[in-house]
């Protein structure tokens, strides 16, 4: 299979400035590029999930408005992210890894759902039956970024 190089020029800026030009395969860009269009959506979530948590405190007493506002928004952060590992070109040894964060990710939104419909009811029993989809998913998401080949910046 012949690889299709490309130039990446890197500049630095000091005194006596140099351009170094080294190639890029294919495979490389496109590695790149998956990372890339996964970092600004993720670290959103990593962001709205921290908000929540500190709001969510309390177990199955959380203050039900402010909880139920921040974990909509980290839903829908999530969901961004879902859309995002479904739609975009999945590299060459990233499948297993890919497929695997998508069911994560779809595990902990289904447990965010759960979780922010029990507010709404005042059911201890959804909030707990919510806390487990969304562990459950975190560990399938955490398995999966362990999926990724090393060196591939997503860890």
């Amino acid at each position: 299979m012949k690889a299709t190089l490309a130039l990446i020029i890197v500049l630095t800026a000091c005194v006596g400035c140099a351009i170094s030009v080294r190639p890029v395969s294919a495979q490389q860009q496109e590695r790149q590029a998956y990372r890339v269009a996964l970092i600004r959506p993720f670290n959103a979530l990593t962001a709205a999930a921290n908000k929540a948590q500190v709001v969510c405190v309390g177990g199955q007493q959380p203050d039900p408005h402010a909880c139920y506002a921040d974990t909509q928004a980290e839903i829908q952060k999530a969901r961004s992210v879902e859309r995002i590992l479904r739609s975009s070109t999945v590299p060459r040894g990233y499948a297993t890894a890919n497929a695997d964060f998508i069911r994560g990710i779809t595990l902990f939104i289904e447990g965010l759902r759960k979780r922010s419909q029990s507010l709404l009811i005042r059911s201890g029993a959804e909030y707990a039956a919510g806390d487990q989809f969304i562990a459950k998913g975190n560990a399938l998401q955490k398995q999966a970024i362990s999926e990724y080949p090393k060196g591939s910046g997503i860890n």
